[in-house]
């Protein structure tokens, strides 16, 4: 494929970029307070490190199919999806791996202890409230696997009074959504209960490029969802509470060069993730919080591919938190404590062993004082399997002006061997039980200036890796996993949001250098540049909206650099139309790839073409 990367049509939009978009959400409407980067509500202009917003309006206005094609529509994020909807998604933060960013949901680790990474496009767009990503090292706040960044996603809690609410659409390849739910607020009870189904005939997985797995057929995908929020206001201050989410996703793959019955192959995730609370006001200085919660990730997969298993593998984590949160005259102080339980099982491999524990304690000091505000974190974390790993975060910011702030970050992370990298037992692989975690130095220094609705941020960032895990193939055809040297991933992030005249803007554009410092290669399917520019203009009860998301060339895998192994750039339109026809009611239709443009975001997969979806939310 030889498409490149255009650059001139989207120039005008990098003069002025921004990268923390702030969509306004009934949660952060006026205040913009933000918890993930500091595990305490802020506000996000005391945000030392980048936050980027997703909010619960342009999730319901956005009409994807996954949260990956979400997620991509925010700075420093790029995707590798093997198919279409519902397939495998990897998420590429500030350049660092899928396994490399942690991604909690409401709170509670979901990457899983066999791949390291979460079943993300499992996720039902329906049941999140909003997203918050803080982009840079988080292990001093969160443990292990925030070497890029955080992913943290709300599921919808009730608010107002008790009321019933609807969201329904349909679209191209038999694409379709529906959502029900009972939500509100009555007396010192809320809650949110609600169910949904989505479905797609969805396209080929696979593109004749694929040599092994080439099958032309559609690869369905369908996914049903229960998802449970309750609240009890026992007191002022005292609050318990229990949160779930459960769905089962289906979804088709192609095994092409297997025969017929590769047209049965599939692979079904089961999510389950229960967490119970307890939120006490001790006094006016102290907030005690205590978090009870489980969470299971299983997948079964029916594969005529010899190379692979039939069968499942099950992951399981449960997790006990301890929170202390004081506000004092000198600053606000955070003290907590976690003890983590991951184990596998199935049946699709075996593990020598597949159990391990995680004690872990914490401290976070953060204070806005004049025109600064400082940041300091740092923890132990005590892993059964590998030992122990401390990390820590310095930050801190000075506002020149009201306007004009400069932020500095530098901080530690690390990333835990999974258990597939350490015990795992498959046809043509080999495991090592010997690996050492990986581990980050993360400097990043940045600019942010505000000007008549206008805002205006440049961030530079090096992230140095050592004892990156990876696999190497050996004389007999085995991938063997092994530490190698490092990695440095260093590179420039400008982003503008504001408004002009009557069009509101908001575009990033990230610069940057992933490389494997061993073999001098670029780490696979990440861009040296990439970047979205997003345009929308209200009328009456109408907004229009036009989206181009870009990316420069890229390399299937760091193993190679070579014209064979290499992804072509991409440019890629999409339109939105939203009504607002009453306070209840609201449509929407979102045109994606409008031109119809063929790309590849992994080698030999699809990607979809020029598709539509249209749909409406109504509350009563």
């Amino acid at each position: 494929m030889n498409r490149h990367f255009r650059f001139k049509p989207v120039v005008f939009a990098f003069i002025l970029t921004q990268p923390i978009i702030a969509f306004g959400s009934t949660l952060y409407t006026r205040q913009d307070i933000i918890v993930t980067a500091t595990r305490t509500p802020e506000l996000k202009t005391h945000a030392i490190q980048d936050v980027t917003i997703i909010s619960s309006r342009q999730l319901r206005r956005s009409g994807q199919e996954t949260l990956g094609e979400v997620l991509q529509m925010a700075p420093g994020v790029e995707l590798a999806q093997t198919g279409g909807a519902g397939q495998a998604a990897s998420i590429f933060l500030r350049g660092t791996n899928s396994d490399q960013t942690l991604i909690l949901l409401n709170g509670v680790p979901i990457n899983t202890g066999s791949l390291g990474i979460a079943s993300l496009n499992a996720i039902p767009i329906s049941e999140i409230d909003h997203i918050e990503i803080m982009q840079g090292p988080a292990s001093s706040l969160y443990g292990a696997n925030a070497i890029g960044g955080v992913i943290q996603i709300f599921t919808k809690k009730g608010q107002d009074n008790p009321h019933p609410y609807l969201s329904a659409g349909i679209g191209t390849l038999n694409t379709s959504r529906v959502n029900l739910g009972y939500a509100g607020q009555k007396g010192k009870l809320d809650f949110n209960i609600s169910a949904g189904h989505d479905a797609s005939t969805s396209i080929s997985q696979t593109n004749p490029s694929n040599t092994f797995s080439y099958n032309p057929d559609n690869d369905p995908y369908r996914n049903t969802y229960f998802s449970g929020q309750v609240g009890y206001h026992l007191a002022p201050g005292q609050e318990v509470g229990l949160v779930l989410l459960k769905n089962r996703a289906m979804v088709f793959n192609d095994e092409g060069e297997y025969g017929t019955a590769s047209l049965q192959d599939h692979t079904t995730t089961t999510i389950g993730n229960y967490t119970v609370y307890s939120k006490n006001r001790i006094n006016s200085s102290w907030l005690s919080q205590v978090h009870f919660s489980h969470a299971i990730d299983d997948e079964y997969t029916q594969t005529a591919n010899p190379f692979s298993n039939n069968g499942s593998v099950n992951n399981t984590q449960d997790l006990v938190s301890w929170q202390n949160d004081f506000d004092t005259s000198l600053g606000t102080f955070t003290l907590g404590a976690e003890n983590q339980w991951q184990s596998v099982g199935g049946t699709s491999t075996t593990f020598t062993v597949n159990n391990r524990t995680n004690h872990s304690f914490f401290g976070v000091y953060h204070k806005t004082f004049g025109k600064q505000n400082i940041l300091f974190s740092a923890r132990h974390d005590d892993n059964s399997q590998f030992g122990s790993k401390n990390t820590g975060l310095i930050g801190y910011s000075y506002h020149f002006t009201p306007n004009f702030r400069l932020s500095s970050t530098i901080g530690t992370a690390f990333r835990a061997p999974t258990f597939d990298d350490l015990y795992a037992i498959y046809p043509f692989y080999i495991a090592n039980p010997n690996l050492k975690p990986e581990q980050s130095l993360n400097k990043e220094v940045s600019l942010h200036y505000s000007f008549n609705n206008q805002r205006i941020s440049l961030t530079y960032f090096n992230n140095r890796i050592r004892d990156l895990i990876t696999g190497y193939t050996d004389s007999n055809f085995n991938y063997v996993m092994t530490n190698v040297g490092s990695a440095r991933i260093k590179g420039i992030e400008i982003g503008y949001k504001g408004k002009i005249q009557d069009f509101r803007i908001t575009s990033s554009l990230t610069f940057q250098q992933p490389l494997n410092e061993d073999t001098q290669t670029l780490l696979g399917r990440r861009a040296r540049q990439f970047g979205f520019i997003r345009v929308s203009k209200s009328y009456h009860q109408w907004n229009y909206g036009i989206e181009d998301l870009f990316s420069g060339k890229r390399f299937d895998s760091s193993n190679s650099n070579t014209s064979a192994n290499q992804l072509g750039g991409y440019n890629i339109a999409n339109l939105t139309v939203t009504y607002q026809y009453s306070r209840r009611l609201s449509w929407y239709t979102r045109w994606n790839n409008i031109f119809n443009k063929p790309y590849e975001l992994a080698l030999g997969y699809n990607t979809p073409g020029s598709n539509v979806f249209t749909g409406f939310n109504y509350a009563l």
